[in-house]
């Protein structure tokens, strides 16, 4: 965690949370990617190999094709990195005692 904070620039003692989250507002439209555009890309990818013969090279091409898909899926959900500086604080309680004539048992 320290190292992805250095990695930005920020001072580490300043931030000892790091979260990553989506930016996308509509969760549907990651699912439709997910269940139909990412089988039918892995299918054109490795049906385009057809005229490659060596397995050396198909096999790296389609690594670089879905490493490549991968990652234009991931920009497009507009991934976004929060920094936070949490501590804890010690509980406390706040006892109210009245004891005026009203309150009293008569």
């Amino acid at each position: 965690m320290k190292v992805l904070i250095e990695l930005f620039g920020l001072d580490p003692d300043q931030f000892n949370e790091v979260s990553l989250s989506l930016a996308t507002k509509d969760s549907s439209f990651a699912w439709i990617l997910v269940l139909f555009v990412v089988p039918l890309a892995l299918w054109f990818f490795w049906t385009s190999l057809k005229r490659i013969h060596s397995s050396f090279r198909k096999i790296l091409l389609i690594c670089l094709r879905t490493l490549t898909f991968f990652m234009v899926v991931f920009i497009f959900l507009q991934p976004e990195l929060e920094f936070k500086k949490s501590h804890t604080l010690k509980n406390r309680i706040a006892v109210l005692v009245d004891d005026t004539k009203s309150m009293s048992i008569k």
